[in-house]
């Protein structure tokens, strides 16, 4: 699969995590909000939004989250970090889930350090 038109290490782990149908593959609904975002067209975001409908699509950002979130991006800002907000409800989210987050973006990395998030390794 190319997704909008380009490979990567991303988008190979990904084939790899559909080709063997093990544990379901989350997508969020603020991770869909940033994909969809990057479509030029009406066109283009029905094209990716009917791709993701056969994934489990999750709300990350509820209350029950707040609290934890909040406590992550405290101590990570007492460590110096300041995490993006949209990052952290992602971050916490996969870490309150025991979830493993595929990611390119490397303001994760803070919270595989010092949160016990899990990235996908190839």
């Amino acid at each position: 699969m190319i997704v909008l038109g380009r490979r990567s290490a991303q988008v190979d782990a990904l084939d790899r995590l559909l080709a063997t149908r093990g544990l379901p593959i989350l997508v969020g609904d603020i991770i869909m909000h940033e994909v969809l975002c990057g479509c030029r067209s009406a066109r283009h975001v029905a094209q990716i939004w009917q791709w993701f409908e056969p994934l489990l699509l999750v709300s990350m950002a509820g209350f029950d989250l707040v609290p934890r979130a909040v406590a992550n991006y405290q101590s990570l800002r007492r460590r110096g970090i300041t995490p993006g907000t949209v990052d952290m409800i992602i971050g916490t989210y996969c870490v309150e889930m025991g979830a493993e987050l595929l990611t390119a973006d490397r303001d994760f990395m803070p919270m595989r350090d010092h949160l016990g998030l899990r990235l996908v390794t190839d």
